[in-house]
């Protein structure tokens, strides 16, 4: 238990540089939660998962995939549109000298919209899941679980240093 209060003590004095009111966020806040995740992934889609598929009949997922790839491109299309339509009334300074995010400012909005985004990275497991369940081995490649792995850390990082 030592050696994990001294990485999450490591990951708070050097990831604590950002906003105030973003690093109290879900998944943002915790130190270890995120890592924990994203080895819990790993472990899963390389050896759990395969392990208990090993002698069973894959599973047929289509209706449970159309809803789950529904959501996802729902949920993607309101954050970038919140996004994008709001950019243009932010002054580049905000982006330049960094600041704070207060609740009702559009940079509130807009990264609150990246944070379900980011948010969105840990719910995207579930592809590789979905990959596994069906046995489609071949999908489940170097890159595939590297990116889902690695995606939402940098996530983690960006949320916790950004200051604008």
């Amino acid at each position: 238990m030592l050696i994990l209060q001294k990485i999450d003590n490591f990951l708070e004095e050097t990831f604590n540089t950002g906003d105030k009111e973003i690093r109290t966020w879900f998944l943002v806040q915790q130190n270890l939660l995120p890592f924990a995740l994203c080895g819990s992934y790993t472990l899963f889609v390389l050896l759990i998962g395969p392990a208990i598929m090993k002698n069973r009949k894959p599973f047929v997922m289509r209706m449970p995939m159309i809803i789950y790839n529904l959501f996802l491109v729902v949920v993607y299309t309101v954050s970038l549109t919140i996004i994008f339509t709001n950019l243009p009334y932010i002054s580049p300074e905000v982006f330049c000298k960094g600041g704070s995010v207060r609740k009702g400012d559009l940079t509130y909005k807009i990264t609150s919209c990246c944070w379900v985004i980011y948010i969105l990275k840990y719910v995207q497991f579930l592809d590789t899941v979905f990959f596994i369940l069906r046995k489609k081995w071949h999908l489940v490649t170097f890159l595939h679980v590297f990116h889902h792995s690695v995606v939402p850390l940098i996530g983690w990082v960006i949320l916790r240093t950004e200051t604008s």
